[in-house]
């Protein structure tokens, strides 16, 4: 075997290893020959990495420097005459046996074994120390950036926030606990019902008598202008449905549309305004659209998520039609929500809420349309979203609540808007319901309050004036007002018999029976705020129980 002499390089004492220079380590002058090289740690494996995702992926020249490889020691200045003398390799030593490892060994022979030793250790020393570097870059290049603790809010919609800087920074699915409230009691409590009701406030316009009994009725659609445009109700016709639509002048219904939607489930919407009229219903999570001024079908049947198997199997949740009436926001049951254009048959644009999970968005409980149409809101994953119905789908709020929810009912009072929901969430090892309001502007700050039992279990929610917000329950309405940035409970409305409750502009529209004929029903309109609310208002303010109004045909009676 040939054999290559280096010529010996110097190092000071600081830059040598303590060990090397220790007395009992020093080697002889001549012994110049290079040491053993250390192992290459670019391709040998790294224990410590093995149990990291991507481990084998890790290049260890990026994680830490290479160090130089390890020079040999100069111990003394002088150098012999004839130069370095080389040392024996150990492919030329002879095999250690038992024997001779047993026996005494010269210091020139246990110099070497010492060097080889120390060669080993530091190349393993060396292995480990890089293997921690490497995980801790890994670490911090992977380390989740801080969860959304704040809303990002943008009040003017022409100047949307980032639509992404907000979502990134949620945990994925599934890694939230659920939230917990800490109020000890409720904020309101409510009244018992008078005895005897006398009359407050008439219907503040002209009653609509429908044809229809009141079990049948399902939603009602009120006009945008009472004055000249048509009012529209869906009811229950035996195993399909109908859109009636009701005159401004002669309150008689003047049209009748039949249509297929799901029945245990069911998802429609209507767009109404002074250059259109459109109607559409879903069936098997496939939508129709009607052009009802020119009674035709604009869609029949379409897939708003064709091509897209994954939110096919999540299924459709809601769907609404945006400000321009040939584009649909389409939202799925995991929370992924599409801007559909029908003339085109394509979707213009999406957002994927994160943690989104199949089945968890529910209409009315964790997404609506906002008062006026101009965007949507959406609880998933225990964050709550406004997102505007625009191309861009732009969130304009974003609020996380802090962990998941349950939600109950949801409402938004505008674009951007004042955003009211109610949730079932744990607490002290119980299920607790609670009412979330979250105020407009950036400085304001968000209200929640325990749901008090007597107040009905939440089964929906709506806005009427932008600053008169409803919570739904299976006995009536209970009513809070926003005034002057006061948030309060104000007063609860309940009808003899069923009810059903909606709002729009300035008008609280609700469906009852008829009083003595039950073939029909009546939809009746009503100012809000009410007459007495200044009086309501404050009784609540001192802790008194809030006052239970009547709601009939007739209007208002206290």
């Amino acid at each position: 075997m040939n054999r290559v002499a280096r010529e010996p390089q110097r190092l000071d004492a600081a830059e040598a290893p303590a060990a090397l220079l220790s007395k009992e380590n020093k080697a002889d002058p001549t012994d110049f020959a290079p040491a053993q090289p250390a192992p290459d740690l670019t391709t040998a494996p790294v224990k410590a990495l093995s149990g990291l995702p991507g481990a084998g992926a890790v290049d260890l020249d990026q994680a830490a420097p290479k160090p130089p490889a390890p020079q040999p020691v100069a111990h003394s200045s002088e150098i012999p005459a004839d130069g370095p003398q080389p040392r024996k390799t150990r492919e030329n030593e002879p095999e250690e046996t038992a024997e001779n490892t047993s026996r005494y060994q010269c210091p020139e022979a246990k110099s070497g074994t010492d060097r080889r030793l120390r060669t080993r250790v530091g190349a393993r020393l060396l292995a480990v120390t890089l293997g921690t570097a490497a995980v801790i870059a890994y670490m911090k290049n992977t380390e989740p950036p801080e969860a959304i603790k704040t809303e990002a809010q943008n009040e003017d919609p022409s100047a949307p926030a980032d639509p992404n800087s907000a979502d990134q920074a949620l945990e994925p699915e599934g890694t939230r606990p659920a939230l917990e409230l800490t109020a000890a009691r409720p904020a309101f409590t409510v009244g018992k019902e008078p005895i005897v009701f006398e009359r407050a406030d008439k219907p503040s316009e002209p009653r609509f008598i429908l044809e229809t009994e009141f079990d049948l009725v399902r939603r009602a659609f009120p006009p945008f202008d009472p004055k000249t445009a048509d009012t529209f109700v869906v009811v229950r016709t035996g195993t399909n449905f109908a859109l009636d639509a009701y005159s401004p002048s002669s309150r008689v219904r003047v049209s009748r549309l039949e249509f297929t939607a799901d029945p245990v489930e069911p998802i429609w919407d209507l767009h109404s305004s002074a250059t259109a009229t459109r109607f559409l219903a879903a069936s098997g999570g496939k939508l129709t659209v009607w052009d009802l001024e020119g009674n035709t079908k604009l869609a029949d049947a379409v897939d708003p998520f064709a091509g897209k198997p994954d939110h096919q199997k999540d299924g459709l949740a809601a769907a609404f039609f945006a400000p321009q009436p040939d584009q649909i926001v389409t939202v799925s049951t995991a929370g992924a929500v599409h801007l559909f254009d029908v003339r085109r048959g394509a979707t213009v644009s999406e957002f994927i809420a994160p943690r989104g999970a199949r089945g968890k968005v529910i209409l009315g409980a964790s997404v609506a349309r906002a008062a006026g149409g101009g965007s949507i809101v959406l609880v998933v994953g225990g964050v709550l979203y406004q997102i505007k119905a625009g191309a861009a789908l732009d969130r304009l709020r974003v609020h996380d609540l802090g962990g998941e929810v349950k939600p109950l009912a949801v409402a938004a009072s505008g674009t951007p808007g004042r955003l009211l929901l109610t949730l079932e969430t744990k607490g002290k090892g119980k299920k607790d319901r609670a009412l979330f309001y979250l105020p407009l502007g950036a400085e304001s700050r968000p209200v929640t309050s325990l749901w008090p039992p007597g107040a009905g279990a939440p089964k929906g929610a709506l806005w009427v004036n932008d600053t008169s917000a409803g919570v739904i329950t299976e006995s009536g309405v209970v009513w809070f007002s926003d005034d002057q940035n006061k948030f309060g409970p104000v007063v609860v409305t309940r009808p003899a018999g069923g009810g059903l409750y909606f709002g729009a502009g300035n008008l609280f529209w609700f469906v009852v029976p008829h009083p003595s004929n039950p073939a029909r029903s009546v939809l009746v309109p009503q100012a809000v705020p009410f007459g007495d609310t200044f009086e309501f208002r404050g009784a609540a303010e001192a802790n008194e129980p809030l006052r239970v109004l009547r709601i009939d045909p007739n209007g208002l009676a206290k």
